[in-house]
């Protein structure tokens, strides 16, 4: 029996109940034109009779999309490595750090699998749909609650979504903070292009001053 096989199995109705499609050990969601992705990860470094696997979340912007991926156009669904935001189950289970299921030869799959479920509705589900809106993920990152990726980056989507919605006020702020801050001179070039792609007309000024 192909143990982490059976688990994808046992899990697909109970995810596909809630909305979610499945494609391979991979299972999404999409809302308006974003996309909530739940992927099981197995780790490749075990013995034939343990299987051990996570979980990753993840949430693709169409917005930001169009910007950000060279492949957009041809892009059906993402993959977690793609999303925008990204993180693990640990994450948010009580003890806040990288968690793996471990089932070995004998070990009650029906046990794990209740489990799985547990977590998926009690943490991922919510989880994804605090998220999957552009809505959300711009207030995730006006809080400093934005999981994953790098300053610039988050630079990066917040201006994109502040353009997006038209809040020149809240993009000025943004832009003039980041530019004058330590990765804004560190990145300079790099934010300087970001912002002639979004046609936003920033001052330039020595980015050693």
């Amino acid at each position: 029996m192909n143990i982490f096989k059976e688990l994808i199995k046992a899990i697909t109705p109970f995810l596909q109940e809630n909305g979610y499609r499945k494609k391979g050990s991979t299972f999404y969601i999409k809302s308006n034109k974003n996309y909530g992705i739940v992927n099981f990860q197995r780790s490749q470094n075990m013995a034939p009779e343990i299987v051990k696997f996570t979980i990753n979340l993840g949430i693709y912007s169409d917005v930001l999309g169009k910007i950000t991926d060279w492949n957009y156009d041809t892009m059906a669904v993402p993959e977690v490595s793609s999303c925008h935001w990204q993180s693990r189950i640990g994450c948010f289970r009580p003890e806040k750090q990288d968690y793996w299921w471990e089932i070995r030869a004998g070990d009650s799959l029906q046990t794990a699998i209740l489990d799985v479920k547990d977590n998926i509705q009690n943490i991922i589900i919510p989880e994804i749909s605090k998220r999957i809106s552009d809505e959300d993920l711009m207030n995730r990152l006006l809080n400093n609650e934005f999981m994953g990726s790098t300053n610039l980056n988050h630079f990066k989507y917040l201006t994109l979504f502040l353009k997006e919605k038209g809040d020149i006020e809240s993009l000025d702020d943004v832009v003039h903070k980041f530019m004058q801050g330590p990765d804004g001179k560190k990145c300079y070039d790099v934010a300087m292009e970001h912002l002639e792609d979004i046609n936003y007309n920033y001052i330039k000024n020595d980015p050693q001053n």
